[in-house]
């Protein structure tokens, strides 16, 4: 039986599968403050379960995640909104790379923003051929989150990091796959399908086995990514108090170019 949590956060445990899904479609699967704390129990959750051999982390058919959710996160007061969501997505983001089995993201359209962050702190991601990756955090006045800078970086290096970072572009998913970030690239509408069949082959290999194998990975490829974390929540902090960052939202709500 699928479980409701806050954020627009679905679960759905189903033998040795556990889905975690991105169920607020009207916003392309924007992520609410509430939904990062809801996605890290949700992962540990399913984590603790000893039957549990894959998770798979999805959106739908349009949209694996557009971002934050940007009308959600500006109701709340900004010291109150940057505690809960910094908090929040640090535990998102541990829960995933600290689980012992893996973590796939499976994508339609849209990883964008934070969203972005999330499928990038998962083991494994498979996008649709329409799929696209962008990380526009400056054009609210931020700096990427999420340890979306560790994570790419381990996965593609310096300078394709700032590619994405600085120049915000859309990266088609053919492209993300030959930078080395994207593992697959499926027809539309199937990437939860792929992400399925991978989930099945983990069942050949004891579970124990799965999890040091992927500590021994993150070991040596996310050494950095506790001190990014805690550095992103001291600088986001201060940004999120910018007028950089005032200026971008208005922009964003108002629907007009941001003047900074």
């Amino acid at each position: 039986m699928s479980r409701e949590l806050k954020g627009n956060i679905t679960s759905l445990i189903d033998g040795t599968l556990a889905l975690v899904r991105i169920s607020n479609p009207a916003k392309r699967n924007a992520l609410e403050p509430d939904s990062y704390w809801a996605i890290g129990d949700a992962v540990q959750a399913a984590n603790a379960d000893p039957a549990v051999r894959c998770i798979i982390v999805t959106g739908d058919e349009k949209s694996f995640c557009s971002g934050m959710d940007i009308e959600a996160f500006t109701a709340e007061s900004s010291t109150e909104a940057a505690a809960h969501s910094l908090g929040g997505i640090e535990h998102m983001i541990g829960s995933i790379t600290r689980a012992d089995v893996p973590v796939i993201a499976a994508a339609e359209g849209a990883v964008a923003g934070v969203g972005a962050s999330l499928a990038c702190a998962c083991d494994l991601i498979v996008a649709a051929e329409s799929s696209f990756i962008t990380l526009p955090f400056g054009r609210i006045g931020l700096m990427p989150d999420g340890g979306a800078v560790a994570t790419l970086a381990a996965s593609i290096g310096r300078h394709r990091t700032m590619q994405l970072v600085l120049l915000q572009e859309r990266i088609p998913a053919a492209d993300a796959v030959n930078f080395g970030l994207f593992a697959d690239v499926t027809d539309d509408g199937v990437a939860l399908d792929r992400a399925k069949q991978w989930a099945e082959s983990f069942s050949t290999s004891p579970r124990g086995a799965i999890a040091q194998t992927k500590r021994a990975v993150n070991r040596v490829a996310l050494p950095q990514l506790p001190g990014s974390l805690i550095n992103e929540a001291r600088f986001q902090t201060e940004l999120l108090q910018s007028p950089g960052h005032a200026e971008g939202v208005a922009a964003f709500l108002e629907r007009r170019a941001p003047k900074f």
